[in-house]
């Protein structure tokens, strides 16, 4: 029995369903310690608490049961805590999903979008109650449950995607704070930037992946777990067009356009929207890919020949690891067609800015290291055209916080070795983007989700025809604690 007998601390916009910090600790502990929750009862004067505990067992617990709880008439207050939370996103950006679906970012709370082209145009979706709301509590230093991810990497002394983008637009800042309405409204939206992920279409599955951004994982969810929302929400021709309705109109003023997806590159759509923009002259318009590197175009179209028609073109691709770890990681790709393709663009397209981008998991993390010393060593790529962004909780079940601390030392070690080499080399910047997976490792202790993680593991290998053990020997004992 607990009683609460005192207020509790709140991150985010106070619901009957938001949790407090102090059931939040409390559900982690018992979680860590395999107490299940039938056997707490908490004896509070909240009077959300039992929809608090709801919420609580949902997202941090696999317990089938709830915690108990019995209400008095006990002094309690919810007190929201401030911090610098502004990010200029929601001013100068617009995220259109798979879906058709707007959200602020694509860092965002996928739960909680902001609204659909499907059912209104971009000008009434940005100055909505949650448009509104979300640059108010920006305003006023209050933190916003949609941004979560950013205060995460943020607590374990990792750049965020909002302090990269804030320091990118610091001259317009104090112009754009000024010019915001009372209400959180703004006018005359023209985004500075557009981040299109057209629809799903991709012909990988990646394990960092869902089937939101794949096609090919939402048909696969679909059979393995009679799970058929991203397969359902898949995007039909006429759709589409909607969709492209909404966003051609910005093209002619927009700065940068983001391409994502699933695989821009075999997205019909995606060649739609430059065909549109050489036809406006808009030739200049930065254009940014996230590419998986393992097609070059589709049907009549070839992504070589449009690229050589646009001065100022940045790719990234998708690359986590090399070789049999690489292609179990991203499920469909053939490691030696993907170098291929990749010297192919750096060939056909000198102009363009080439990088790598690697998503750190725990099955990712070593063969990336050794990726890009290949890589660097043999001159298909210079080390300081890599990047590394690290793969969060509820993207999937591998976050590197999740395994055990005996083999957290052992990659910390490997990566302390691998930033000697990084340094002799001169690729400080990289440095210290090991430095942050090192301190994001070891802010928290997941391994809760290993049980489950597993589960999957088994699941997906029968379906796919392939052994995580026989390519991942190193983690045999990780789901053994």
């Amino acid at each position: 029995m607990i009683i609460q007998d005192s207020d509790d601390c709140y991150d985010f916009d106070i619901n009957n369903e938001t949790p407090g910090k102090a059931l939040i600790f409390l559900q982690k502990a018992l979680q860590k310690l395999d107490i299940s929750n039938f056997f707490v009862l908490i004896i509070s004067g909240n009077p959300d608490l039992n929809d608090e505990v709801n919420s609580l067992q949902n997202i941090y617990s696999t317990d089938d049961n709830c915690i108990q709880t019995f209400n008095v008439n006990l002094p309690y207050n919810k007190k929201i805590q401030t911090a610098d939370t502004f990010c200029v996103v929601p001013w100068v950006h617009l995220y259109n999903a798979t879906d058709a679906k707007i959200y602020p970012c694509c860092w965002g709370d996928f739960d909680e979008p902001f609204g659909n082209l499907l059912e209104q145009p971009i000008d009434t979706i940005i100055n909505n109650e949650k448009f509104k709301s979300i640059r108010k509590n920006m305003l006023s230093n209050r933190k916003n449950k949609t941004c979560e991810n950013c205060y995460l990497l943020e607590k374990s002394s990792s750049l965020s995607r909002r302090q990269q983008i804030n320091k990118k637009y610091e001259n317009i800042i104090p112009t754009i704070k000024e010019n915001t309405n009372s209400d959180g409204s703004i006018e005359n939206f023209n985004p500075n930037e557009l981040h299109l992920s057209l629809n799903n279409t991709c012909n990988l599955k990646c394990q960092t992946c869902s089937g939101y951004s794949s096609s090919k994982l939402a048909y696969e969810e679909k059979l393995l777990y009679n799970y058929t929302n991203n397969f359902d929400r898949t995007l039909d021709k006429n759709q589409t067009n909607q969709v492209l309705n909404y966003i051609i109109p910005y093209l002619s003023t927009v700065k940068e356009i983001d391409f994502a997806g699933g695989e821009p590159t075999i997205q019909i759509e995606h060649y739609r929207v430059l065909d549109k923009l050489l036809e406006l002259g808009c030739i200049d318009t930065l254009l940014k890919y996230n590419i998986n590197c393992t097609k070059l175009g589709v049907k009549n179209y070839n992504i070589i020949d449009y690229w050589k028609k646009f001065p100022n073109i940045r790719v990234s691709a998708s690359l986590d690891g090399i070789k049999e770890k690489f292609e179990y990681v991203r499920s469909g790709a053939n490691w030696t067609q993907v170098e291929n393709n990749f010297k192919i663009i750096k060939k056909e397209c000198p102009h363009i800015t080439l990088k790598v981008n690697s998503v750190i998991s725990f099955i990712s993390l070593e063969s990336v290291i050794q990726l890009q010393k290949y890589w660097h060593t043999n001159n298909i790529l210079d080390i300081n055209n890599f990047q590394i962004s690290l793969m969060l909780k509820n993207s999937g079940y591998f976050d590197i916080q999740s395994l055990p601390k005996k083999h957290k030392q052992r990659l910390d070690y490997s990566i302390q070795l691998h930033c000697q080499w990084l340094t002799q080399v001169g690729a400080d910047k990289l440095v210290k983007q090991w430095q942050e997976v090192i301190d994001y490792m070891h802010a928290n202790d997941l391994t809760y989700i290993l049980p489950e993680c597993l589960t999957n593991i088994k699941l997906k290998d029968k379906f796919r025809q392939q052994d995580f053990f026989s390519v991942f020997p190193e983690f045999v004992d990780v789901f053994e604690i």
